[in-house]
């Protein structure tokens, strides 16, 4: 750590929405894990790196209950990953079943298999609430050209693969 190295983490549960920026692990597992045990509650992080500014938030090291300030689009200075979202279609709100989740990690894996076969080769895969992620570790500045080139890669990832039960969530 390089002093510089911190994460936000952001806790919803549908009602209330917790953040804590924090480059202590041992503080991350303190202010998390009494919320895990919430029910409904989903623990998202940043995957991309956060300007330094960002740390001196109220919520440094400390999960903060409706924080003023969370982590924006405007907040990152790099990119670290792409991500790809496979979920599964459901009314939102609703969790999958274990059908619908099977769904998303066939879908994942043909797109896996698809990635690898063209020279991508580190990808970390993640079980996440309803579905799998893929992200591909990546090194770009967060700028309105490369924003567009994540995005056209996830609409080209989205436009070979989805299918009527499973979409690859372009947004992300």
């Amino acid at each position: 750590d390089n002093g510089n190295k911190f994460c936000e983490i952001r806790c919803l549960d549908g009602q209330r929405t917790y953040s804590g920026y924090y480059r202590n692990i041992d503080n991350i597992i303190r202010d998390i894990e009494p919320l895990s045990e919430r029910p409904n509650m989903q623990i998202y992080f940043v995957l991309n790196t956060i300007k330094a500014d960002c740390y001196d938030r109220q919520q440094q090291e400390r999960m903060v209950e409706k924080p003023k300030n969370t982590t924006t689009d405007n907040d990152i200075e790099g990119r670290n990953f792409i991500l790809l979202d496979f979920d599964p279609e459901r009314p939102s709100g609703v969790g999958s079943t274990d059908a619908q989740f099977n769904e998303s990690y066939i879908v994942a894996k043909k797109v896996y298999n698809f990635l690898i076969e063209q020279g991508i080769s580190s990808i970390i895969v993640c079980k996440s609430g309803n579905g799998i992620h893929l992200e591909i570790p990546i090194k770009l500045a967060n700028t309105t050209e490369n924003t567009q080139l994540v995005e056209r890669f996830l609409k080209a990832i989205a436009m070979l693969f989805n299918t009527e039960a499973v979409h690859v969530d372009t947004k992300v």
